[in-house]
């Protein structure tokens, strides 16, 4: 049996799929497992023990503009797979599941042109339903098995040089005891809203008080590294590092295993310490999305008090609002009353 899953990205999305990727695997171990993927995100699955075969192709195939590209790309695969499963929610990777072919293709419903490129249908809706339990929804609707709802540990797998080369930089620097702060979500070659970042004064105020006893490395992809360097040349303290670009995924997920504590808003490295399990040194800041949809149950610190602005429209369909958020957080209060 030959089965194929569809994501074009990011992080956090395929950090929280990676459940489904695994219970499949284990209920058909001689299965071969495809994952179709853009090029950027393959690194998260690369040494994933599940996947058989990693389709790599660049992020902007995936788009409308290069499709004539894309179906030449994927023609070749044509009715190769029994099961195609697709874990966008957009219908336009439901035609290209269309396109590929399979008996059965297992995807989610958002509106109705979806309905006519899927044979099987979860219906994508409750944003208060944490989004690994929807990814297990489509292998419970595939029929193909019985998802377990309580295997969802999100599988992200360091290999022993990358520990090598973040002890070896830590014992460099003297650096045994630190806080790592992620200020992100919403930045990645998708979308450049920056929406789920805290604003520059929160984010600003919240450094300022950890520096006072801590090492603050900042932490977070090259895409990050202009906004920290603004941080740190307007903080100017040697207890605040900026570290954005310098490792690898890998190499990140490792530090924030050493870490003290872990700083971070709604994106990709909130995700990478959970799969690391590190809930218990997560406090994380949400605004324009609900945590329930992206937090596990269980001993995650959260601060959310954007319910009343709250637009469901943006989580379901990437829809940016022009609502202020974070502005009732009262950063030293928060502090006080949950570290």
């Amino acid at each position: 049996m030959k089965i194929l899953l569809i994501k074009r990205g990011a992080l956090g999305d395929i950090l929280m799929a990676t459940p489904l990727i695994r219970q499949i695997k284990q209920s058909f171990p001689d299965c071969q497992l495809d994952f179709l993927i853009a090029n950027s995100f393959k690194v998260i699955l690369e040494n994933n023990p599940y996947i058989d075969n990693l389709i790599g192709l660049e992020g902007k195939l995936f788009t409308l503009k290069y499709l004539p590209i894309l179906l030449k790309r994927l023609i070749k695969f044509r009715n190769t797979y029994d099961y195609i499963f697709v874990l966008d929610k957009h219908y336009y990777f439901s035609f290209l599941a269309f396109i590929i072919g399979g008996r059965k293709r297992i995807g989610f419903v958002r509106d109705f042109v979806a309905n006519i490129f899927l044979t099987n249908k979860v219906r994508y809706k409750d944003l208060d339903r944490y989004q690994t339990l929807y990814y297990l929804d489509l292998l419970l609707v595939s029929k193909l098995a019985t998802p377990n709802y309580d295997d969802i540990n999100l599988d992200f797998f360091i290999l022993p040089e990358n520990r090598i080369e973040v002890d070896k930089w830590l014992l460099e620097n003297n650096l045994t005891e630190f806080i790592v702060v992620t200020n992100s979500g919403g930045n990645n070659e998708y979308e450049t809203s920056g929406i789920r970042m805290l604003p520059s004064d929160k984010i600003a105020e919240l450094l300022k008080i950890l520096i006072k006893k801590n090492k603050v490395l900042l932490v977070g992809s090259s895409i990050d590294f202009i906004n920290y360097n603004y941080y740190t040349e307007m903080i100017k303290d040697t207890n605040l590092l900026n570290l954005a670009g310098k490792f690898s995924l890998q190499q990140t997920a490792y530090l924030l295993k050493k870490a003290e504590k872990i700083f971070t808003t709604d994106c990709g490295i909130m995700h990478l310490a959970i799969s690391q399990q590190l809930n218990k040194k997560l406090i994380c800041f949400f605004g324009p999305t609900n945590p329930a949809h992206v937090l596990p149950q269980g001993e995650i610190v959260f601060y959310w008090q954007d319910q009343d602005i709250f637009d469901k429209n943006y989580q379901l369909f990437g829809k940016i609002n022009n609502k202020k958020c974070f502005r009732k957080l009262d950063v030293k209060s928060f502090l006080l009353n949950k570290i």
